[in-house]
């Protein structure tokens, strides 16, 4: 049967102790040209109940899925990359650039509740076109 595009997001909370892996997460997909969302589940707890349906036990953020799938934690994400594992698990994933979406934009200074908001860690090297 067919496989399917899966959508990439990766799950984090805003603490300093998942930056670093979180951004290295990041690192990864943008290297690899692969669009994914970030999402912060202590920002945006309505969302947690999507990532709670994949993963019914206590998980180490940040993690990595892919649709349905729980791909892995960091340390899981960066040993598959580094074996040149991942690239089979995400390449249907679709291309473009990381995004996240926030819950309250008055009060991140932005201008509509429906646009998409760059992470201050994803940063757009490549233009369009």
């Amino acid at each position: 049967h067919e496989r399917k595009t899966a959508f990439l997001t990766i799950w984090s909370a805003a603490n300093h102790r998942y930056h670093t892996k979180e951004k290295q997460l990041c690192k990864i997909l943008q290297a690899k040209h692969k669009r994914f969302e970030l999402v912060y589940i202590d920002i945006t707890p309505e969302r947690k109940h999507n990532l709670d349906a994949i993963c019914d036990k206590e998980i180490q953020l940040p993690v990595l899925t892919a649709g349905p799938e729980l791909l892995g934690h960091a340390d899981e994400i960066l040993s598959l990359d580094a074996n040149k594992n991942l690239d089979p698990l995400i390449f249907l994933a679709e291309k473009g650039d990381g995004f996240w979406l926030m819950p309250k934009p008055d009060d991140w200074q932005t201008k509509s509740p429906h646009s998409n908001h760059a992470h201050p860690d994803i940063s757009s090297s490549t233009a369009s076109g």
